[in-house]
């Protein structure tokens, strides 16, 4: 029996077609809070959701703050505090990824 290209598994094709479905349903408000510590001059987050690019955070009177749209679904993501990749703190949920760094990870419903 001879083998269709269509039958042969495609790399990465189930995380694509996830993301896919990830961009048309509804999306969730997600804030984000990372608490005013220290000198902290400038507070990024990144994460899965925004293909790892440092999105600039909100300085308020006693945090800095981001709002994020996320269709339902697990991401992983991190604060970068003045340069510097943290875990956030006020979860105690985080993942290792492939490169065996930690993350940590938000769950939307």
């Amino acid at each position: 029996m001879e083998e269709r290209a269509a039958d042969k598994p495609q790399p990465y094709q189930g995380k694509e077609m996830a993301m896919t479905r990830r961009r048309h349903q509804k999306k969730m408000r997600q804030t984000f809070i990372w608490p005013l510590v220290k000198d902290a001059r400038e507070v990024c987050i990144a994460g899965d959701f925004n293909a790892w690019t440092p999105l600039p955070m909100t300085r308020l009177y006693d945090c800095f703050q981001t709002v994020v749209d996320l269709a339902p679904g697990e991401y992983q993501y991190k604060f970068i505090v003045d340069g510097e990749w943290k875990l956030d703190p006020s979860t105690e949920e985080e993942i290792h990824n492939e490169l065996g760094a930690a993350n940590s990870i938000i769950r939307v419903r």
